[in-house]
């Protein structure tokens, strides 16, 4: 695992996780922004629609971009015109995409040095292929280790969650720095979706503003369904087996809220097989009280062992 929180600024290849397309756009400009200030090439493999946005919003900065754009120090190239001169539908060697060296040609790269942020690997992740997502973030992988390319990768929260927990902590091992959603910082509400439904789930990266997030969505998801009388245990439980799953898995998690009659229970899975254990801590302990404020609050507990990982899981009582 490379890191899990924020580095210093310079070569990387570092990964956003975003909420909507203009906190996305608003991050690709001030990635183009820092690139001027180094005197590098900033070439950006983008979809249309965040193309079109891009240019309004570095229109907006200043008329200097139209300059740069003109004299290719600012490149933006089309994301699915790009994958497909990269991926292959016959695969060689059981890898469907080219190597770095192709990816390098097809982006065009100038003499300065070299600044990437690409959406190919959300195109792929969106379609469920995240075996072919990882192969181009090694090559990507690449590029950072033997060419020195600074590099930025950015998937969309809403796409977390189509895939196993397992791949994506592999996606966020494979990357130097992770930058959480604004949700997870802003503190506003992440949604849930669960009108009038019986289940909630997200699932979230492994960083410590995750917790918040966390508790967030648990509250709304309560208020949606009006069991505002157990949101504050609700929190406070789930907000201890996210602190968990951070501590003792360091990977992404899942959290899912259900509604039964006259309950409601909280499930947090993660990737470690590590047994939560009950004791009770000394007072002058500094951790260890998780599993005990757990057992305390809730009318009961367990967990779950998987194939990969664990869930576990609380049950509290509700009133309606």
């Amino acid at each position: 695992m490379l890191c899990r929180e924020a580095a210093a600024p310079g070569q990387e290849h570092a990964v956003i996780f975003y909420d909507h397309g203009a906190e996305l756009v608003d991050a690709l400009a001030a990635f183009v922004v820092d690139g001027l200030a180094l005197d590098e090439q900033s070439v950006l493999v983008v979809t249309a629609a965040h193309r079109d946005l891009l240019r309004a919003e570095l229109a907006r900065r200043g008329p200097q971009m139209s300059r740069l754009l003109s004299a290719r120090q600012l490149v933006l190239l089309d994301a699915d015109e790009t994958l497909a001169r990269i991926v292959s539908d016959q695969p060689a060697a059981g890898s469907r995409l080219h190597g770095a060296g192709d990816l390098l040609a097809s982006i065009d790269a100038g003499e300065r040095p070299l600044r990437i942020f690409g959406e190919m690997v959300a195109i792929l992740w969106r379609r469920g292929d995240a075996i072919a997502a990882m192969e181009l973030e090694a090559v990507c992988n690449q590029l950072w280790s033997t060419h020195g390319v600074t590099l930025l990768c950015a998937y969309p929260v809403d796409a977390l969650g189509r895939a196993t927990l397992a791949e994506l902590d592999r996606l966020c091992d494979v990357h130097s720095r992770l930058d959480p959603p604004g949700s997870y910082g802003s503190g506003a509400d992440p949604g849930t979706d669960a009108g009038a439904g019986s289940r909630a789930s997200r699932v979230f990266v492994p960083l410590p503003a995750a917790v918040p997030a966390v508790r967030r969505f648990i509250a709304s998801a309560l208020d949606d369904w009006r069991q505002e009388g157990v949101v504050g245990d609700a929190v406070l439980v789930a907000s201890e087996l996210a602190t968990n799953a951070l501590r003792y898995a360091s990977s992404p998690f899942r959290v899912t809220l259900e509604r039964g009659d006259g309950s409601v229970r909280i499930s947090v899975e993660d990737l470690a097989d590590r047994r939560p254990t009950l004791c009770r801590p000394t007072h002058d302990a500094t951790g260890g009280r998780g599993v005990f404020i757990v057992d305390d609050v809730s009318r009961e507990w367990g967990f779950e062992p998987l194939p990969q990982g664990k869930v576990v899981w609380a049950e509290l009582a509700t009133t309606g």
